[in-house]
């Protein structure tokens, strides 16, 4: 049982950082192309 429980919860952990990972990657690449935009939406309101 030790071996199994110990086993089980190394895939969700990989899974949870590749997520962060790309959670981040996502933000960063909105962010890049959202910042540049900033002053034409400022200047459209």
């Amino acid at each position: 049982m030790a071996t199994q429980t110990s086993s089980v919860p190394l895939p969700l952990r990989a899974s949870r950082n590749t997520d962060f990972i790309l959670a981040i990657s996502v933000i960063s690449i909105i962010m890049v192309l959202v910042l540049p935009l900033l002053p034409v939406f400022l200047d459209l309101l």
